[in-house]
């Protein structure tokens, strides 16, 4: 039998009569389907996997979405300000599709963040975003209005 170790994602492992398949960090909404006897059943993983975190004063915002979007990433970027405000950006394969901060969703939520997010915490977690797209124009395009607004090359 294989050591746990050099089992890779896709390896296949019998065991008395059931069958294993090894999968790399399930995240919240995947679902097995499997049949054993006639029976059908449905296996829901309920994980999720935090895959980036790190200090806005040393990484800006601007270049962890740009990282996010470059890996067309799905999830969600929780974000804590030095102040203590808390803002949420919802992306589908590293698009933003929906953004909270203070009052503000949506593009300007976004907007707003880009300007104020000069320090503070981020973690990015991939969970799916439930609802439809608030936000609709494109990274880039985004980044360019806030370079804009701000006077500030924030797109290389």
């Amino acid at each position: 039998m294989e050591g746990i170790a050099s089992l890779k994602e896709g390896s296949k492992v019998e065991l008395d009569s059931h069958t294993l398949w090894v999968r790399d960090s399930p995240v919240l909404g995947d679902d097995d389907v499997s049949t054993h006897c006639g029976t059908q059943t449905r296996t829901s993983y309920e994980t999720t996997e935090s895959s980036l975190t790190g200090d806005l004063s040393k990484l800006d915002l601007a270049s962890v979405l740009k990282a996010l979007d470059a890996s067309a990433q799905s999830g969600v970027l929780e974000l804590v300000l030095a102040d203590g405000r808390g803002a949420k950006v919802a992306l589908r394969v590293g698009r933003p599709v929906a953004a909270r901060f203070a009052a503000a969703k949506g593009e300007a939520a976004f907007l707003q963040l880009l300007a104020a997010a000069q320090a503070g915490t981020f973690s990015f977690t991939t969970k799916p975003h439930q609802g439809p797209p608030e936000i609709r124009r494109s990274l880039r395009s985004l980044l360019d209005e806030a370079t804009c607004a701000s006077g500030k090359a924030m797109v290389s």
